[in-house]
C-alpha cells in the first residue's frame, strides 16, 4: 500500500504551488485589466481633448471608425449626460469615460383599447321580419289604414300584377 501513495504523493507536489509561484499569481490578481480604446472611448477621449468640435470633425479625426458609428455615438453621450450639444459643438460634462447605460424612454402607461368588431349584418330572415308582420295585417286592417290617393295606387299596381 505505500508503493502507491509515493507515486500520488509526488503528483500532488508537481501541483501543488511552491513559494516563488504564489508571489506571480498574487502580483497578477492585483494588477488590473487595462482598459480598452474602443470606438467610444474614442470618441469621447477626441470630444475632451477638443471641446466645441462638430460631429463632422470628430468624424474626420477618427478615420478608422464608421461615420454613423461615430455620430450615433455623440447622440448617446449627449442622452447619458457624458457630453453636451452646443451651437453644433459637443462639449464633455464628466472629466472621465463611463460606459454608456441604454435609455429607455418613458412611456404613458395607456393601455390600448381594441376596437370592437362590427356588429354583423342581419340575417335574412331578421330582414324579412318586419315584412312578414306586415303581411299578417288583415285586409280591412290595411285598407283603413289607407287614404284615397294611396289606395287608388294600391289598385293600380295590383291590376298590373294580376292582369
Amino acid at each position: 500500500m505505500s508503493t502507491n501513495k509515493t507515486p500520488w504523493t509526488e503528483v500532488l507536489k508537481q501541483w501543488e504551488p511552491s513559494a516563488g509561484s504564489e508571489a506571480v499569481t498574487s502580483a497578477a490578481s492585483t494588477a488590473l485589466f487595462p482598459v480598452t480604446n474602443n470606438v467610444t472611448r474614442q470618441t469621447f477621449d477626441c470630444v475632451k481633448k477638443h471641446p466645441g468640435i462638430t460631429a463632422l470633425q470628430v468624424v474626420a479625426m477618427l478615420p478608422q471608425q464608421k461615420a454613423n458609428s461615430v455620430k450615433s455615438l455623440l447622440t448617446q453621450m449627449v442622452k447619458n449626460g457624458l457630453c453636451r450639444k452646443q451651437d453644433s459643438g459637443f462639449y464633455t460634462l464628466v472629466p472621465e469615460y463611463r460606459s454608456l447605460k441604454r435609455k429607455y424612454a418613458k412611456y404613458a402607461t395607456v393601455k390600448k383599447v381594441k376596437a370592437k368588431p362590427p356588429a354583423p349584418a342581419p340575417s335574412m330572415e331578421q330582414q324579412l321580419a318586419p315584412a312578414r308582420e306586415q303581411r299578417l295585417a288583415t285586409a280591412s286592417n290595411l285598407m283603413m289604414s289607407l287614404n284615397v290617393v294611396e289606395a287608388r295606387l294600391l289598385y293600380d299596381e295590383l291590376k298590373k300584377v294580376f292582369n
